[in-house]
């Protein structure tokens, strides 16, 4: 996306001046999007029992679809490169909560959307085929199974990087996650190789600890943080948490999670972060703006920061 400023010339007329390209990415997080109408307690097994009660209970009466489409409405509007989707589309991760999915995937935006599973999408291990079955579209490159994360898509050097920290194997009790050595060094493998880019990583779960109760926690979030710092890695976007939050790690790596897209609930409101990326070759311009939705049903920017990154390609460190 190219932005044009407009100056008066010493003749005094207009001129077109052409400024550096502009590159947004929008992050929305935890949508919640699925109904389970038509699901009984009586359908569902094991873990997703628990999970029925808790949507009936309590959170169904946050995240609700009219909130979710709000927020949606005036991220078209922000005409972003890509939309950066952080898990927990499903309640229980089942067939036909990602057949719904797909469908809201499709209707999102004229962009590309990048997306790592959560949790809820991946509440039992029958959910995972079904999650590359028909979220395919959202999964750039040969995604094909959860050996096959982390993912990698550029623009315009830049690079966002999929991890997939939903577990299906996680004790019926958590609501944790892992992403396993072998991701890990994936990781490491394809950060290397990005050095010369501007990197953006996705992961639902928080990648520092702390951020989060134990019990909801990722299992080898301390490894993940160290490779994090110590590649240099420019943006960490999370989920899971429901709350707007940001750090700076050792070496400058700004974390940051994002509210659900959903969420009605006033303690936190829906809403999205916007990144606008300025500037080519080792300098690059980011300015970052929290819009959330307001009682009113505005939506207001709530948060903004910005800093200059300088692209090191032999050096992990800025």
């Amino acid at each position: 996306m190219r932005r044009d400023d407009i100056r008066a010339s010493a003749a005094g007329g207009l001129q077109l001046r052409q400024r550096t390209p502009t590159l947004r990415f929008v992050h929305l997080t935890d949508p919640h999007l699925t109904s389970l109408d038509g699901v009984s307690f009586s359908d569902v097994r094991g873990k997703r029992r628990l999970g029925y009660l808790s949507w009936n209970r309590r959170r169904s009466h946050h995240h609700r679809p009219e909130t979710l489409a709000r927020l949606v409405e005036h991220m078209r509007s922000l005409n972003p490169e890509a939309v950066l989707l952080t898990g927990d589309l499903t309640q229980l991760g089942l067939a036909s909560e990602f057949e719904q999915a797909r469908a809201w995937l499709a209707d999102l935006a004229s962009c590309p959307v990048l997306l790592v599973p959560g949790n809820h999408d991946f509440y039992r291990a029958d959910a995972v085929p079904w999650m590359f079955e028909h979220w395919s579209a959202a999964l750039p490159g040969e995604t094909h199974s959860i050996d096959d994360f982390p993912y990698r898509w550029s623009r315009a050097g830049v690079a966002v990087i999929g991890l997939c920290s939903a577990d299906p194997d996680i004790p019926f009790w958590s609501a944790g996650g892992r992403l396993g050595a072998p991701q890990r060094e994936r990781l490491r493998t394809m950060l290397q190789q990005t050095r010369d880019q501007l990197r953006f990583v996705l992961v639902h779960h928080p990648p520092v600890r702390g951020l989060c109760a134990r019990r909801k926690a990722l299992l080898d979030d301390v490894a993940l943080t160290r490779l994090l710092e110590s590649e240099g890695v420019d943006i960490v976007l999370y989920g899971h948490v429901h709350r707007n939050a940001a750090c700076v790690l050792n070496g400058g790596t700004r974390v940051f999670s994002t509210a659900s897209a959903s969420n009605g609930a006033a303690d936190a409101r829906a809403a999205l972060r916007v990144f606008d990326i300025e500037g080519t070759g080792d300098r690059r311009r980011i300015r970052m703006s929290l819009h959330a939705l307001a009682c009113s049903g505005e939506i207001k920017i709530v948060d903004e920061q910005a800093w200059t990154t300088r692209i090191n390609s032999t050096c992990g460190y800025r």
